[in-house]
């Protein structure tokens, strides 16, 4: 079980409003912004997904604006092929707490533009959370990939699964 104080938890998401503070204009002027914090966020140690709520959280988060769950941030995973470098097939493993703040970069970059009133870009999140990844830790830049080796991964892999069931097993 993941156990770690609600400080640390405080100080990732203040660490991560500073960093977009530097990257973009006016933040620090808008008051539904500078009230952000820790209260906002659902964080969920068994849940995998991440989320930004715009217009109304589910029932479960009390009206908290993001979710992250925990088990998610084991693994630094990019699905937004329209960027140079992209994470393996299976992730790239890091530090939960790094996982964390990662996924509060991206999830942070939706509640921006939603203030900025800009549309929804999967693309601009994934660069900013890809950016403060390599900012933070830089040895994790030589595991990321280029779009044409996902895709053979993925080929492979699809190959893969027409000859084998999930458990390894040959069908």
């Amino acid at each position: 079980m993941y156990r770690k104080k609600i400080e640390d938890f405080t100080s990732g998401v203040l660490e991560c409003k500073s960093w977009l503070e530097n990257k973009y204009d006016g933040l620090t002027e808008n008051e539904e912004w500078n009230e952000f914090g820790l209260k906002d966020i659902h964080i969920i140690c068994n849940g995998k997904r991440c989320g930004h709520y715009p217009k109304g959280s589910p029932r479960y988060m009390n009206g908290k604006r993001i979710k992250i769950g925990l088990r998610r941030c084991d693994f630094y995973l990019s699905y937004c092929k329209k960027l140079e470098y992209l994470s393996p097939i299976g992730g790239i493993p890091i530090d939960r707490y790094d996982g964390y703040k990662v996924c509060l970069i991206h999830e942070l970059t939706h509640f921006v533009q939603q203030l900025q009133n800009r549309n929804n870009s999967e693309k601009e999140t994934t660069k900013n959370e890809l950016e403060y990844l390599i900012e933070i830790k830089p040895f994790y830049e030589h595991q990321l990939i280029s779009y044409e080796e996902r895709k053979q991964q993925e080929l492979k892999y699809k190959e893969y699964r027409k000859l084998y069931d999930r458990y390894g097993n040959r069908k």
